[in-house]
């Protein structure tokens, strides 16, 4: 990820990375997601390999982004949707679905492909029965809402708003690259946009807040000015670093949160993420690619 995205930015400070390096090595997210055996690690392994497939026109680089993050489908399908949109990325897109097929060949073959679906099916729409999937134990859009408002989302709805986000988002940058070559920069803008959204609209726990750790990226590519995108983003990593000890030392819980102390306060980090994430989408003007870049000719 780093080598990916170096000459994509406009400063040669090595600081995201050591921060980067930090959030992973020394978040409490990461150290419950190994004791519980959960993906997010892996997750994120699919994430630097989507930022660099996208970033340099890498098919393998985003067929292997999308074997590994359609491991776990209500994620990973956003992205799925993100490059569907972009013809130029069908081959990674159906290579990955052909080798995830293969892999699965040993559920599909005995039980079929339709038994297989009806049991996922079956399966994500009880996934609020088990208390450790409640809103409250949740993180991102279910976790507010039903905080604010009393209302349990569920689990088709917030994921059918995270694909949709996504092809919008596909759409809005393909429309700028068809009207002038768009910025690797722009591209990259894009893609940590996404991650946002993702991160924000798709029930998770605060153990998979290891994946923002991309977004760590933010304040380096606007230059580190003490902008509402820097400010934004470093009170929001601040805040996601020890979520579940800054919970328990404030007080700031609430009573149903049955596991995960901690998941209110993540899930308006991630808003804040989600929100500077977008500014500085929509901040990014577009170019003629990173080749304009004295440093990197």
């Amino acid at each position: 990820m780093a080598r990916t995205v170096w000459s994509v930015r406009e400063r040669d400070d090595i600081w995201p990375f050591v921060a980067f390096g930090t959030f992973i090595c020394m978040g409490s997210a990461t150290a419950i997601a190994l004791s519980l055996g959960q993906t997010a690690p892996l997750m994120a392994v699919g994430l630097a390999l989507f930022l660099r497939g996208f970033i340099a026109r890498s098919q393998l680089a985003l067929a292997a982004a999308l074997v590994i993050l359609i491991l776990k489908p209500n994620f990973g399908l956003p992205f799925v949707a993100f490059l569907f949109v972009w013809r130029s990325s069908w081959p990674a897109v159906f290579a990955a679905v052909a080798v995830s097929l293969i892999a699965a060949s040993m559920a599909l073959l005995p039980y079929g492909p339709l038994a297989v679906l009806e049991a996922y099916v079956e399966g994500l729409g009880n996934y609020g029965g088990d208390p450790v999937n409640k809103p409250p134990s949740l993180t991102g859009l279910v976790n507010i809402v039903y905080n604010g408002l009393g209302l349990n989302l569920g689990g088709f709805i917030p994921v059918g708003l995270a694909i949709l986000t996504a092809v919008a988002l596909a759409f809005w940058l393909k429309t700028v690259e068809a009207k002038n070559r768009s910025s690797d920069r722009m591209r990259l803008a894009a893609v940590l946009a996404l991650v946002a959204c993702v991160l924000f609209l798709t029930p998770l726990h605060t153990y998979d807040l290891l994946l923002a750790a991309p977004l760590l990226l933010l304040p380096a590519l606007s230059r580190f000015k003490w902008n509402l995108v820097t400010v934004g983003s470093l009170v929001s990593f601040l805040i996601m670093f020890r979520v579940s000890n800054l919970a328990n030392f404030t007080g700031l819980t609430f009573p149903a949160e049955t596991y995960f102390a901690g998941s209110a306060l993540a899930s308006a980090a991630l808003l804040m993420l989600l929100l500077v994430s977008l500014l500085h989408f929509w901040t990014v003007k577009p170019g003629i690619g990173i080749t304009s870049n004295p440093r990197v000719q």
